[in-house]
């Protein structure tokens, strides 16, 4: 007879002596329930004994435990009441009990009546929980598999066993590359779980994993894994519960975004090099445009002045008059060709990022500015600007720009004021340009910062709208912002931003 015994703690339990040691029996010791479930399934005992001064909650579960596993059918229940306990009695009467009867007869016969009664109601209390539990797990559409020390199957839900065409076949006991004699189709699969439980159990600690399951529709579904190792205190292998999500469908939609990103990459590398190409071609063109044009602009030049030098006195009235507007016409194309080419270069710029003290950077603008217009009553208003992180060459210009507008359209003003202030904002610094001056309707502020684009006649004020296109092109450039606001003949206020993390 194998015989079962299970102790309250790892002291050792006196039971059966004499008689029952000197027979033809096996006894396998376990220190608490855990335990000796793990051992009942490898040894399948016909008796197990348990110490009455168990905790009832754990021997009661163990009861269950074993009554629910089909390969323990045959396993018969008995307490022993030894010294400590109520109703304890000797072990040589425990030994002629298990001799003549599945039943002890504990002293007292009230008492016996009531553990046999007691134990009814718990053991019904038990089935009625472990059948919920059993409900409960079999109807979640995850695979739930717990296994022993040794990597034994002891106990799957329904998805498990269907996943792995387990269904009717005695899976409790063996390990997965066993199994793999009942679903060839899963040998890999069983091979590679039986490896990741030894890395689990390696690690000793909670681990995750995807596993492609084969399915025989032909189809592959890919599971996510989560196995939990369970140790004894000594740190010997207890178990190991298996818990795993079928996560096919988002592995491909996951696919699907990932190859519509490689896709899109390779777009937007290839319209990279068009751009960059498309670059050098206008830059080329530029330097064309500033050699072809300028060339002929020179000897229209030169030879005005010849032809004003040859003249002399004689060019007089409109003669003279045709021939100044013949040099400043051609003097102006000059320029606008300069600051075409200045632009272009702008919009291609690599820009240099370190930090850059705007008080500093704002009064060498206003200075040169200052020298430009000496005749000129103009009122500087400055803020203490704050430094900010930028290109000190291209934010000059922007500045130039900014001012050198202000200073101009302020002009039918006799004192014109110009204020220049900053503000932090949400992880930016916000520089703005206001003015006195004649302002513009904000219906047509859109246009501002196009390219050609000028909302006053070139008789009223000079220029060839290409200032503020520079403007946003450099600030772009830094990551920034640029916008306007005005009322016609209120003045206007420019403002641009320079965000703090750039580089």
């Amino acid at each position: 007879m194998k015989i079962l015994t299970v102790r309250k703690n790892t002291g050792e339990m006196e039971i059966l002596p004499g008689a029952a040691r000197e027979k033809a029996n096996t006894f396998i010791e376990a220190a608490g329930p855990a335990e000796a479930f793990d051992l009942a399934l490898v040894h399948k005992p016909d008796l197990i004994v348990l110490d009455a001064l168990l905790p009832a909650a754990e021997g009661l579960r163990l009861i269950k435990a074993v009554e629910a596993e089909n390969a323990l059918n045959g396993a018969r229940f008995i307490f022993y009441y030894g010294a400590g306990a109520p109703d304890a009695q000797p072990p040589s009467a425990l030994w002629a009990g298990l001799e003549h009867g599945p039943a002890l007869t504990p002293q007292g016969q009230n008492a016996s009546a009531a553990a046999r009664e007691g134990s009814g109601t718990q053991e019904a209390a038990l089935r009625e929980s472990a059948e919920q539990l059993k409900t409960l797990i079999n109807g979640t559409p995850d695979i739930i598999c717990f296994k022993d020390g040794e990597g034994r199957w002891l106990e799957a839900n329904d998805a498990d066993l269907e996943l792995f065409n387990l269904k009717g076949v005695p899976y409790k006991g063996k390990k997965d590359s066993e199994l793999a004699q009942y679903s060839p189709l899963h040998r890999e699969a069983f091979l590679a779980c039986e490896a990741t439980d030894e890395i689990s159990w390696g690690k000793g600690v909670v681990s995750r994993g995807e596993e492609n399951i084969p399915r025989y529709d032909g189809s592959v579904s890919v599971y996510d894994v989560i196995k939990s190792p369970i140790f004894y205190p000594d740190g010997r292998r207890k178990g190991l519960v298996v818990l795993g999500r079928d996560i096919t469908e988002r592995k491909a939609a996951e696919d699907k975004v990932l190859a519509f990103n490689a896709i899109l990459e390779q777009k937007v590398k290839a319209r990279t090099a068009e751009l960059l190409a498309s670059n050098e071609e206008l830059e080329a063109f530029s330097y064309s445009v500033s050699h072809d044009l300028k060339a002929p602009l020179r000897r229209i030049e030169s030879f005005s002045m010849m032809l004003a030098d040859e003249l002399g006195p004689a060019l007089t009235g409109k003669a003279g008059d045709y021939l100044e507007r013949i040099k400043f016409a051609a003097a102006g194309m000059g320029a606008l060709i300069e600051r075409l080419l200045l632009l272009s270069r702008t919009g291609r710029a690599n820009m240099s990022f370190a930090a850059v003290s705007l008080q500093e950077l704002t009064a060498e603008v206003i200075e040169e500015l200052s020298a430009e217009t000496p005749s000129r009553k103009i009122e500087w208003i400055k803020d203490r600007l704050p430094p900010v992180t930028g290109d000190r060459a291209m934010l000059k210009q922007v500045l130039i720009n900014l001012l050198g507008n202000a200073v101009k359209y302020t002009r039918p003003r006799d004192t014109a004021r110009i204020k220049i202030s900053a503000r932090h904002k949400a992880g930016e610094t916000v520089i703005t340009v206001e003015d006195n001056g004649v302002g513009f309707d904000m219906a047509h502020a859109g246009r501002l910062f196009e390219v050609f684009q000028r909302l006053h006649t070139g008789e009223k004020f000079e220029g060839y709208g290409i200032g503020l296109n520079m403007v946003r092109r450099i600030i772009t450039g830094h990551g920034g912002r640029v916008w306007a606001e005005g009322r016609t003949g209120k003045g206007s206020s420019f403002n641009f931003s320079i965000p703090d993390n750039i580089g």
